[in-house]
């Protein structure tokens, strides 16, 4: 299948939307909707898949969270609720606030994405 890559719409430009990142003229797009409650299960679920990939290795020390600036001022207030839900007792959270990740399977050019949480825990 092909995989979908979102971009964050922020100006209407007569019949143009504006987006963050690269959209090419003539692109088939679809319109994705999402609530707060779905965001903060799916950065629920990227803990539970980091760290379950770690518990064979060793024990999480240090959480790194990525978190697409967009998806704050979506979240609004319910953004401190998903720094709490990855809160994890005795492991230390850096991260940051971006316009955006970038992220590759090895196989293809690396993307450029919009609204995402990347989540890495570590063991050192």
């Amino acid at each position: 299948g092909v995989e979908r890559i979102v971009r964050d719409p922020f100006l209407v430009d007569g019949n143009s939307l504006i987006c963050v990142g690269d959209v090419p003229q003539g692109s088939l797009v679809d319109i994705l909707t999402g609530s707060r409650e779905s965001l903060l299960v799916a950065a629920d679920e990227a803990l539970m898949i980091a760290e379950s990939r770690l518990a064979a290795h060793g024990r999480a020390t240090t959480l790194f969270l990525v978190d697409c600036v967009s998806r704050m001022l979506f979240l609004d207030d319910h953004f401190a609720g998903e720094l709490a839900l990855m809160n994890m007792p005795g492991v230390e959270m850096v991260g940051a606030l971006t316009l955006g990740e970038i992220a590759g399977t090895g196989r293809d050019y690396p993307v450029f994405y919009n609204r995402t949480a990347v989540v890495g825990v570590f063991d050192r």
